[in-house]
């Protein structure tokens, strides 16, 4: 249980490794993620129904509830079930701990984690690992040294570039804001490396314009 065979005989689940999901690319450019292009990816169903869960911060966040939609979406178009967890706040950094060590004595073919915190999941990811149970980490990621340290097995990383997505918001604000003036940045959730990666990637490119001023910053 727990493996997936895709186009050309190329299994996806437990047993492939982190390298296995590095992006190359043909001779035409297109990306490739483990010998499959996108559209290789998409035509994938499953041969069984698998079990996933996926754990997400909070559904008192809007964002957090499109991704329960698409996850549930996605399933039922692939043809497995997935279980979707969340916290009542993204301060409840051990009740998510809970929540998958919990989880992984149910039978999950694999997990797919949003941690609260780049460590707060760690423990339990240990424990998938030594199971043999597929980690795959979306959006808020873990922390790659804490986890080679553990020895944690993150079989595919999907996230976004936090850094230039500050930098896309400080451009639309120089461009709508041709005068400059002073700015205030909200952080997000204090020790978050999302949060941490946009308000830098921000202040880099609002700063360099030269007519702006960042007189606050906080979570």
């Amino acid at each position: 249980a727990g493996r997936r065979k895709g186009p050309q005989g190329i299994r996806t689940g437990r047993g492939l490794t982190p390298s296995a999901l590095a992006q190359d690319a043909t001779p035409t450019g297109e990306a490739m993620y483990g010998g499959m292009t996108v559209a290789d990816l998409q035509a994938v169903t499953a041969d069984e129904n698998y079990r996933l869960l996926a754990v997400v911060k909070t559904l008192s966040n809007e964002y957090w509830q499109t991704m329960e939609r698409g996850y549930q979406e996605a399933a039922a178009e692939k043809g497995v079930t997935i279980d979707v967890v969340s916290v009542p706040t993204e301060q409840d950094t051990e009740q998510q701990l809970n929540q998958v060590q919990t989880a992984l004595s149910q039978g999950y073919d694999a997990i797919v984690v949003s941690p609260i915190t780049p460590t707060n999941l760690i423990p339990a990811l240990i424990q998938a690992t030594e199971a043999g149970i597929p980690i795959i980490n979306v959006d808020e990621k873990v922390d790659p040294v804490a986890a080679e340290e553990a020895g944690v097995v993150l079989t595919s990383v999907i996230a976004s570039d936090n850094r230039d997505a500050g930098a896309r918001a400080a451009q639309w604000m120089i461009e709508n804001a041709p005068d400059g003036g002073q700015v205030a940045i909200i952080e997000g959730k204090a020790g978050n490396q999302s949060g941490l990666d946009r308000k830098e990637g921000f202040q880099e490119a609002i700063e360099a314009a030269g007519n702006f001023e960042v007189v606050a910053s906080q979570p």
